[in-house]
């Protein structure tokens, strides 16, 4: 963990695949590696890796939140909404998740506004008057 916060994520994940190959099953492992992954943009595997930590303990709050942020960066915001909002309902208290819900609810009411406002201009109907 100590590299994780130093931001030796490389190394931190060697520590981590050390310890993967004792305790295989480990989710906090897991999850902490899926994080290591994920500072070093490496997307895919850190989703790879958030999946098998939800998989082995579906109640992890952090996991979710991790996987949220995961999915966000690849641009998957219905998805990373649905991770956040699953992290609030298992941890009403969860901080982080309420703040990394922001962004991606933003971005999908601003893909919805540009939709309605695509449709009604291939209608012809530029008297709309957009609100919000």
């Amino acid at each position: 963990v100590k590299c994780i916060y130093n931001q030796e994520y490389i190394q931190a994940i060697s520590y981590y695949d050390k310890i993967l190959e004792i305790e295989p099953k480990n989710d906090k492992v897991l999850r902490l590696k899926g994080v290591a992954k994920r500072e070093l943009g490496l997307f895919e595997e850190a989703n790879r890796l958030l999946d098998m930590a939800i998989a082995l303990n579906s109640k992890s709050d952090i996991a979710y939140v991790e996987r949220g942020m995961v999915k966000n960066a690849m641009g998957r915001y219905q998805e990373a909404v649905q991770d956040l909002e699953m992290a609030i309902k298992l941890n009403p208290k969860n901080d982080q998740a309420r703040k990394e819900l922001e962004f991606p609810r933003q971005i999908l009411q601003l893909q919805e506004w540009k939709q309605q406002i695509s449709s009604l201009s291939s209608k012809g109907d530029h008297t709309a008057v957009v609100s919000y």
